[in-house]
């Protein structure tokens, strides 16, 4: 019923897609710049060097010398049907990372699908409300169109549900470090849907060695980061002492507000 409303609930509907990741000229040009002053200069590598590029380059990578070369390791990702809080969200990594969104001054958004989080639609009443609101702002947005209000200034009735989508470039060290903060379990939903998916098209496109980069942060300390009462730790590792007497507001399968992931989709357990 929500699909006719043009309601996405959950981490429905969302397209993430890796439009382009590294050549392997120019992994091979990383891997030069990275030992310069150590090797001979760029061009004098013998054939046994040469020959350890193509498939095998991931192994290699995690051994460069300097390690910042990584940061010419470009990847692009086309994130479609996200809600605009999400796209907030993907934008707070400003370094080794640029973003082209949807326009929502040039252009008419009276067919724009929104995003429900499942703990709204989880509470029959507050679903309603949430509906009620959406259909409202599309009714007011339209009713401005109409009476020739710009488009540019009628989009400051629309709210923040409403689905867009966002070209994202980044280098290999701000893409793992965005990892590292959102597949954290205790992430809004969305984002964490977003960045499995990312890490999904990393696995098919590059590799499995470079996907299994893409962690949560706790996964690299072995000390759980978990420090919000929005979900409780899934006790993979031990809690900082200082979260030990935290109250969480669980949310589990057991809890109406619980949530799973399409793990064809997305890969991983929440």
């Amino acid at each position: 019923e929500l699909n006719k409303q043009k309601i996405w609930v959950s981490c429905q509907g969302i397209d993430v897609k890796l439009l382009s990741s590294p050549s392997e000229e120019q992994y091979k040009a990383i891997d030069e710049v990275s030992h310069l002053g150590l090797l001979p200069p760029p061009g004098d590598l013998t054939k046994n060097q040469v020959e350890l590029w193509g498939k095998d380059f991931a192994p290699e990578m995690t051994k460069l010398v300097l390690p910042q070369a990584l940061e010419g390791l470009p990847f692009v990702f086309y994130i479609n049907q996200v809600s605009r809080i999400c796209t907030h969200q993907i934008v707070r990594t400003r370094f080794g990372a640029a973003f082209i969104q949807q326009s929502q001054r040039a252009g008419d958004m009276t067919a724009a699908w929104h995003r429900m989080p499942v703990t709204v639609f989880a509470d029959q009443q507050q679903r309603d409300a949430f509906i009620f609101q959406v259909n409202e702002a599309r009714e007011a947005y339209g009713n401005m169109l109409k009476a020739d209000v710009p488009v540019q200034d009628a989009r400051f009735i629309l709210p923040q549900s409403i689905c867009t989508h966002i070209g994202a470039v980044y280098h290999w060290p701000a893409l793992k470090d965005l990892a590292g903060k959102r597949l954290r379990n205790f992430m809004q939903h969305e984002i964490n849907a977003v960045l499995r998916a990312m890490r999904a098209q990393v696995l098919d496109h590059v590799g499995s060695v470079m996907a299994d980069q893409l962690k949560a942060g706790c996964e690299w300390s072995g000390v759980c980061q978990q420090a919000e009462p929005s979900m409780e730790p899934c006790g993979k590792f031990p809690t900082k002492p200082e979260f030990a007497d935290l109250k969480w507001q669980t949310l589990k399968e057991s809890n109406t507000h619980a949530w799973k992931l399409d793990l064809a989709k997305f890969g991983g357990s929440p």
